[in-house]
């Protein structure tokens, strides 16, 4: 299996969000995310909004791709609830998607969170990796980021280090969380 280029060469940026993405990997219009995700039923309601769309070269028939939510939380809720609520809502979103576990991780002075799922889209075993975080933004209302990864799982190994570095990367605006 090739692995993918680990240096992050250019910056793709988004309404509130910014990364640094390898040499192959693009931004994409986030009005096109329905047609990236197969399987995705969205909440028109929800309070979350796509920020930012990555996507890699297709290894095999499916391209690997990365999505940033960003969402206000208000100061009242605890990081722990948000984030089962947030991994709730992509098990309800995507048919048959199933999180497999979520653990706190370190790494930053505010909560985080790593959550593993699966499901199978077009003949595709699909793994997706969630990293969820609660930033500060003022007295009344927090930042909630999603950036979840999403490749075959056969190719987990070679992507997790670099999914890792381009999160290292993620830049927010704090001005007016939505």
């Amino acid at each position: 299996m090739a692995e993918l280029e680990p240096e992050l060469t250019h910056t793709v940026t988004g309404e509130r969000i910014s990364v640094r993405l390898p040499d192959k990997w693009r931004g994409a219009p986030t009005d096109t995310v329905r047609q990236a995700l197969t399987g995705i039923h969205v909440d028109e309601t929800a309070s979350s909004v796509v920020d930012l769309v990555c996507v890699a070269p297709a290894r095999g028939s499916f391209a690997p791709n990365l999505v940033v939510t960003v969402t206000s939380v208000p100061a009242e809720t605890s990081p722990d609830e948000w984030a089962h609520s947030s991994t709730r809502l992509t098990s309800q979103s995507i048919e048959g998607y199933r999180v497999i576990e979520m653990v706190p991780i370190g790494g930053r002075p505010w909560p985080r969170f790593l959550a593993g799922g699966a499901y199978i889209a077009d003949d595709n075993a699909l793994t997706t990796m969630i990293i969820l975080e609660i930033r500060p933004a003022d007295s009344e209302n927090n930042i909630g980021i999603t950036s979840t990864l999403t490749c075959r799982t056969r190719d987990v190994a070679g992507i997790y280090p670099l999914f890792e570095k381009i999160i290292d990367s993620l830049e927010v605006d704090s001005d007016g969380a939505n």
